[in-house]
């Protein structure tokens, strides 16, 4: 407990089979590496990596109260963790930052800036996800059974990726500035609030429910719905050249549109 770990210039610091690790703030720099592996709990972990240095934690039940960036092209990476939870994410400046297999993903507040990526990778549940892609950056969530109450926004050329979750509910989109906003594989997609401005894009590929979509593209975005079976309560606008478009719906019901 009330560990403050910093390993610099190509140093590596480890922490192994500790039942409970809290209040651990961590920083790897300048190619350094800082492990910690098989906790039980880990709580109150702050950590940075920075400068091609690598951050990671290994095997943990519970990892909460996580606040990481990786930052200069630094990595910071979580696996097999079951529950994180209460998680504050920064990439920046090419960095990368991974949860990896953790069973339950929830109070996520994510951001990706200056060309850094962020992911989260086979989670079951990711719930309370707010997320930001910005200046180029990318953020990712990958094979998530269900995916809830996600705030996402993507800026300045930004990509935002929902990929194969089964159940995506509760989605407030965003996509600003030629950037682009993207589910992929949902099976159900309920309560999407969607919203893409200055040539902007987003689009849902593939998910057979699509129901209680309202959308808004505007100057010149475009706003698509791919593959659908069922797209059902649909309010669209589409404003200043922007275009709206359903493509392959087997059933589309309650559509309101306007150009």
């Amino acid at each position: 407990s009330d560990l403050t770990a910093q390993a610099t210039t190509s140093g590596s610091l480890h922490v192994h089979g500790a039942s409970v690790v809290s209040d651990l703030t961590a920083q790897a720099a300048t190619a350094g590496s800082l492990h910690v592996y098989g906790a039980s709990v880990l709580s109150d972990l702050t950590a940075q990596a920075a400068t091609a240095a690598s951050l990671r934690v290994h095997g943990s039940s519970v990892v909460s109260d996580l606040t990481a960036q990786a930052t200069a092209a630094g990595s910071l990476h979580v696996h097999g963790a079951s529950i994180v939870s209460d998680l504050t994410a920064q990439a920046t400046t090419a960095g990368s930052l991974h949860v990896h297999g953790a069973s339950v993903v929830s109070d996520v507040t994510a951001k990706a800036t200056t060309a850094g990526s962020l992911h989260v990778h086979g989670a079951s549940v990711v719930s309370d996800l707010t997320a930001q892609a910005t200046t180029s950056g990318s953020l990712h969530v990958h094979g998530a059974s269900v995916v809830s109450d996600l705030t996402a926004q993507a800026t300045t050329s930004g990509s935002l990726h929902v990929h194969g979750a089964s159940v995506v509910s509760d989605l407030t989109a965003q996509a600003t500035t030629a950037g682009s906003l993207h589910v992929h594989g949902a099976s159900v997609l309920s309560d999407l609030t969607a919203q893409v401005t200055t040539a902007g894009s987003l689009h849902v590929h593939g998910a057979s429910v699509v129901s209680d979509l309202t959308a808004q593209a505007t100057t010149a975005g475009s706003l698509r719905v791919h593959g659908a079976s069922v797209v059902s309560d649909l309010t669209a606008q589409a404003t200043t050249s922007g275009s709206l478009h359903v493509h392959g719906a087997s059933v589309v019901s309650d559509l309101t549109a306007q150009a």
